[in-house]
């Protein structure tokens, strides 16, 4: 009997980062989970071009201490150079978040912390499984949801390297939020929160980010007497500035699923589109115009926040 309750505590911690108890008579424990993101460099100074590059931080988690350091080796930083570098030990806190399909999110979060190496400064971190997943709908010719690793944590992460401000991001992500449209043959205008937009960057074999990107819009509705639809729209542009990343295409004819297969919909064409990521690149602001009769717009976010 004590394995099998030993066996349904390892279930219910598996998909955390942090230890079930926080007792501290329990025996000191010390566990290191590597977690890949992507970074985005981008110049103080505005004289370099931004940097896009691969990591893999490894966060070691001392318990019952509660502490977290953070370390990473041969990371590609501009120039050609790569970084090295670890941190002290800090406190993290960790809590729990309900997501809208009613699972159990871990977050945690810590920052102040200390590197040996003085060209890394200013490190905060969030690690959150908080990330909005997409809809259950298998879209065809665009791939499974890429997850940084079996846990489902994402990094959101910025930090000052020499002259460059660091921020991480993830190159699969849905975003939730508002979508406002209007248009000259609607009544009045419409808003929703119940549509989705997923943007899956370009990935090349070597793991590095590509210049195109598909937005998947699920449970698109432009107009309140128009049914829901899933819409991709593939192929736009993805440019990367000191703001953060651009996703736009202008003329774009967008896919539909029918029978199992994407088919071209050119009677909702997009006459332009154009979703931007800022901040700590977990927001969006999108505006965009389709079939030259609706004007809409979204404002929302990757990451359910506390």
């Amino acid at each position: 009997m004590r394995n099998y309750l030993l066996l349904g505590a390892l279930l219910a911690c598996g998909m955390a980062l942090t230890a079930c108890s926080d007792n501290a008579s329990d025996p000191s424990s010390e566990t290191t989970n590597p977690i890949p993101t992507y970074n985005l460099f981008t110049d103080a100074t505005g004289s370099s071009a931004p940097f896009v590059g691969t990591g893999i931080y490894r966060y070691t988690m001392t318990f019952p201490a509660n502490t977290v350091s953070v370390s990473v080796s041969s990371m590609p930083v501009p120039g050609g150079a790569t970084l090295n570098f670890a941190t002290d030990p800090v406190k993290f806190t960790a809590s729990y978040l309900s997501m809208p399909d009613g699972k159990r999110a871990e977050v945690i979060k810590f920052g102040n912390v200390v590197a040996n190496t003085p060209a890394v400064s200013n490190l905060n971190c969030v690690l959150t499984q908080a990330a909005y997943a997409p809809e259950n709908v298998t879209i065809p010719g665009i791939e499974k949801r890429y997850l940084p690793s079996e846990l489902q944590h994402f990094t959101v992460m910025q930090y000052d390297y020499n002259h460059w401000k660091v921020r991480t991001f993830w190159p699969d992500m849905t975003f939730h939020g508002t979508t406002n449209t209007s248009g000259a043959t609607m009544a009045e205008p419409f808003s929703t929160t119940i549509t989705s937009y997923r943007i899956v960057m370009h990935i090349n074999d070597d793991k590095s980010i590509g210049n195109k990107a598909d937005i998947i819009i699920y449970n698109s509705a432009f107009a309140a007497n128009m049914p829901s639809l899933n819409i991709v729209v593939k192929d736009l542009d993805l440019t990367f500035s000191n703001a953060g990343y651009e996703v736009s295409g202008s003329d774009v004819v967008p896919y539909m699923i029918e029978a199992g297969e994407l088919q071209p919909t050119p009677r909702f064409i997009f006459n332009n589109i154009r979703f931007s990521v800022t901040g700590d690149l977990t927001d969006v602001n999108a505006d965009f115009q389709v079939a030259q009769i609706f004007n809409g717009s979204f404002t929302g976010s990757s990451i359910l926040s506390e």
